[in-house]
């Protein structure tokens, strides 16, 4: 009986930490996500060009650490990208003097990944295209 209970109350544990938002040592920044999402809307909207950011924007990501910017970087998940570009982002970034690091991974692994599929099959059914009318 008391193994069970046991057994029970790891597997627990185990579920809670693969479900917890935050990782042990990884940073928490939703309130700083949620304020640049919504102060600095106009920049970073997927849709349009980029336009720099306003002054309340620029001051909302000055006050904040580089580090934050990096974590909210990494903070974006999929459905953000729906309506927040990445690219613009990292602009938004440089423009207020937050630069991110060379290489940093902003965003949704399955953007990327849903990027790299549609790319495929576009070059694929182009290259079927081509081929076929020559």
């Amino acid at each position: 009986m008391a193994i069970k209970v046991f057994k029970l109350v790891v597997l627990g544990l185990v579920v809670i930490m693969l479900t917890t938002r935050t990782t042990i040592g990884e940073q928490d920044c939703q309130k700083e996500k949620s304020l640049v999402k919504h102060v600095c809307e106009g920049s970073i909207k997927i849709r349009g060009p980029y336009v720099p950011p306003t002054a309340p924007c620029r001051r909302a990501v000055e006050a904040l650490e580089a580090s934050d910017m990096l974590c909210i970087c990494r903070k974006f998940t999929h459905l953000d990208e729906i309506t927040i570009s990445m690219t613009k982002f990292v602009e938004l970034a440089r423009d207020c003097n937050k630069p991110l690091p060379a290489g940093t991974k902003c965003g949704s692994k399955y953007m990327m990944l849903l990027a790299f599929l549609v790319g495929n099959c576009c070059r694929h059914h182009q290259e079927r295209n081509n081929n076929g009318s020559l």
